[in-house]
C-alpha cells in the first residue's frame, strides 16, 4: 500500500504582472485555509525568447527576483510567517515546464494566472493556462484579478421561480449547519 502524504503540496506559477500576482494571491489565501501547505513558486525562461549565451546570467538574477516577489507579496497579503515557499527558475516553453515541476514535485494542485487574451492575440500568443488544464495531471486554478466593475448586480442573489413572489421573506434564506453529536443519530442509520 502506496504511502500517504501528509502534505498538500501546491505549484504556482509567478509571472511579474497582474497575472502572475493573482496567482501567487490565490496560493497565500490557500495557504491560510490549509495546515502545513507547501508552497513552490516558479518562474519560467522561454528559451525562445532568450539567448542561450545570455540565459545563465538571467537565472541567478532572476531567482532573486523571485524570491522578492514572492516576499512582497506575501507581506501584502499578510502570511510572512505563515508558509516558507520554494522558489524554482525553469527553463522552456511554461506550460511543459510548469507541469514538469509539479511531476517533480508530486504536486496536489498548480495555481496558474491567466492574461484573458481573446481573439487573434490568443491564437497567436497561446494560453498557458489552456495548455495546463489540457496537459495536467492534477487540478489547475486559473486565477483572476478580481473586477466586477463592469458587471450589474442582479435584483436578487437568487433568481425567481416562475410564480415567485420576490418580496416574499421566505424568498431567499439562509440555512445554517450545526454540529450534532454522533450519539444523537436516528436509530437505524449508520
Amino acid at each position: 500500500m502506496p504511502e500517504e502524504k501528509t502534505r498538500t503540496t501546491v505549484v504556482v506559477a509567478v509571472d511579474f504582472d497582474e497575472s502572475g500576482e493573482a496567482a501567487l494571491r490565490e496560493a497565500f489565501r490557500m495557504s491560510q485555509l490549509i495546515e502545513g501547505l507547501e508552497l513552490h513558486a516558479v518562474h519560467v525562461l522561454d528559451t525562445s525568447k532568450e539567448k542561450f549565451g545570455e540565459l545563465s546570467a538571467t537565472l541567478d538574477s532572476t531567482m532573486e527576483l523571485l524570491l522578492s516577489h514572492v516576499s512582497t507579496v506575501a507581506e501584502a497579503v499578510g502570511v510572512v510567517d505563515h508558509v516558507a515557499p520554494v522558489g524554482h527558475i525553469r527553463v522552456g516553453e511554461p506550460a511543459r515546464a510548469i507541469h514538469q515541476l509539479a511531476v517533480d514535485v508530486d504536486a496536489d494542485q498548480i495555481i496558474v494566472g491567466t492574461h484573458a487574451r481573446r481573439g487573434l492575440e490568443r491564437i497567436v500568443l497561446g494560453s498557458v493556462s489552456d495548455e495546463l488544464i489540457k496537459r495536467a495531471h492534477t487540478p489547475v486554478m486559473v486565477a483572476r484579478v478580481k473586477d466586477y466593475s463592469t458587471l450589474r448586480h442582479s435584483d436578487s442573489v437568487q433568481p425567481p421561480r416562475p410564480g415567485q413572489d420576490m418580496s416574499a421573506p421566505s424568498a431567499t434564506r439562509r440555512l445554517t449547519l450545526a454540529r450534532v453529536s454522533r450519539t444523537s443519530h436516528m436509530p437505524g442509520l449508520l
